[in-house]
This record gives C-alpha cells, structure tokens and sequence, in this order.
C-alpha cells in the first residue's frame, strides 16, 4: 500500500501535468487504506492522450511472476483501447528471471509493452525524464 501511494506521489511531484490515478482505496485525509484491486491496474497515469499504468509488487522470486505478470497482461489490455497507446511500468524490489521472459512473452505474442523496474531503478528513471511515457 505505502509503496503504491509513495509511487503516485512521485510521479505527480516529478512530472506534474502527468495525470495520475490511483486506485486504491482512501480514507478521509486520502491515506491508502489497501491496495488497488477490482480488477484494475494500480496507478492509473494520462500523458498526451497516451496511458501509462504503473503496476508496483513487493513481491519477489516466483511469486512475483505469478501474481503480478499475467495480471498486469490483462490489465494492460483492457487499458490499452482507451488511449493512443499504452505502456505500464512495473516495479519491484528485485525483478525475478521469469518475470523478466514472461513479460518478454508478453511483449512478442500479444504485443503489450511492459517496463520491468527495481525500486531503485524506477527512482533513477523519474529523476532522468521529463515525460513518463516512452515510445517504442
């Protein structure tokens, strides 16, 4: 949850005419009561009518690959209709080795663009960029 919300926080701070939603639940001063669900990707970001979905785990070892990859996949692509294109970023303490082909996989059969980040990395790209939107 912290992670998501600190995700969000830096995204809007670094890049702020990204639009970005969120979607996990908050409490009245808009602190994460839990993490995103209903079947939508975590954040939610608009950069010049292209979409971004941000996709965050703690998570590591196969679990990762199991519970995060092939959910983002499906999120990714009902996202992806609305927008010119989309991409997601997904972030994790450490990216597992078959994540990294599953989300290869991905990107070759059913064309989805997914970004792996360490933590770290992430933080790295944010402070490089000025848009978070990458093409091709």
């Amino acid at each position: 949850t912290r992670l998501e919300f600190l995700t969000s926080l830096a995204i809007k701070s670094k890049l702020p005419n990204v639009i970005v939603i969120p979607n996990y639940p908050c409490d009245d001063e808009g602190i994460p009561t839990s993490t995103a669900g209903g079947g939508k990707g975590d954040i939610e970001c608009i950069e010049d009518n292209n979409g971004i979905l941000i996709e965050v785990t703690m998570a590591e070892g196969r679990t990762q690959t199991v519970m995060e990859v092939w959910p983002i996949t499906r999120h990714l692509e009902e996202f992806k209709p609305n927008f010119n294109d989309a991409m997601c970023y997904f972030i994790a303490p450490s990216i597992f080795t078959d994540s990294v082909r599953q989300i290869k996989f991905v990107k070759t059969e059913d064309k989805l663009r997914i970004e792996p980040h360490t933590i770290n990395s992430f933080i790295e790209h944010l402070e490089n960029t000025n848009r978070l939107y990458l093409n091709n």
